[in-house]
């Protein structure tokens, strides 16, 4: 991962590494966040992994300082530091990373109705045709499951770019006369 032109103008002492992590609780003390991290062994270049991995791997420890600043499960740009003992690393800096959402509308007139948020490898789909969940089926419920989450980039204009464009839809599912059919067969189902 390259460094970012704030990363470049401070110094740091040698051996930093700048990669991508994710953090996860230490089940030895529950209250220190701990990471872990593999070096390509071709390219030297050193990326997050899963505690799981098959990979070797090196503990990462997040800095007392930091501690508090940490959710688990998020994505972070962090700077590493080599531990004294090179069994490990600590990490001095943690900052979220956020994705660029794209939105895309998918529709074919009485057969696919679609908006798609899509962001990093995550897709967040609004479907009012073969959507079986609230949090699928309903502008809100996908709004809801949009502003739970911090790895977005403005996320706020990503909200409204998709209720604009989900409304379009909506209002075109209705025209086609397709919101009575859905209607009718939950009606029925649930019936």
């Amino acid at each position: 991962m390259e460094a970012t032109t704030e990363q470049v103008t401070k110094t740091y002492p040698e051996g930093t590494v700048f990669t991508m992590l994710k953090f996860e609780l230490s089940e030895k003390d529950n209250q220190s966040y701990i990471g872990y991290v593999s070096q390509n062994t071709k390219t030297g270049k050193v990326n997050g992994v899963r505690v799981d991995s098959h990979y070797p791997k090196r503990v990462c420890i997040v800095d007392a300082k930091l501690n508090y600043l940490i959710i688990p499960g998020v994505l972070y740009r962090v700077t590493l530091i080599p531990m004294k003992s090179k069994q490990g690393y600590i990490v001095i800096e943690a900052e979220p990373y956020q994705f660029r959402a794209t939105i895309k509308t998918n529709y074919i007139p009485k057969t696919q109705y679609q908006v798609e948020v899509c962001f990093g490898q995550r897709k967040i789909v609004f479907d009012p045709l073969d959507g079986r969940k609230s949090c699928r089926n309903s502008i809100q419920g996908v709004v809801e499951q949009l502003s739970k989450r911090f790895d977005i980039m403005d996320l706020q204009s990503v909200i409204s770019a998709f209720e604009i464009q989900a409304n379009n839809l909506r209002d075109k599912f209705i025209k086609d006369g397709c919101y009575k059919r859905v209607f009718q067969a939950r009606s029925i189902a649930k019936g």
